[in-house]
């Protein structure tokens, strides 16, 4: 290698440490933030999951109890020998 060479493979390195390298340490710190952030949303995600599988449960609830009391009102209605609205 001559000293030509040498000279270039030092400006090559140089300009990798100056330029380059804090480059790729911000882009590895940018992925590090981005990769903190999905596991947030995963977290919140979950609890969503789980807040709507709780408002399903209370809906169905309600939803069974309203049948079943309209089932009664039927009920009562032809005791009462009364017709049911349709």
């Amino acid at each position: 290698m001559n000293e030509k060479d040498k000279k270039m493979v030092s400006i090559v390195g140089e300009a990798l440490e100056q330029v380059v390298l804090p480059e790729l340490q911000n882009i590895r710190d940018d992925i590090a933030g981005v990769k903190k952030d999905i596991s947030n949303i995963k977290d919140d995600i979950s609890d969503l999951h789980d807040t709507t599988n709780r408002i399903d449960i209370k809906l169905n609830s309600v939803v069974k109890r309203q049948d079943s009391q309209g089932d009664d009102i039927i009920k009562i209605q032809k005791v009462l020998k009364l017709e049911p609205k349709a």
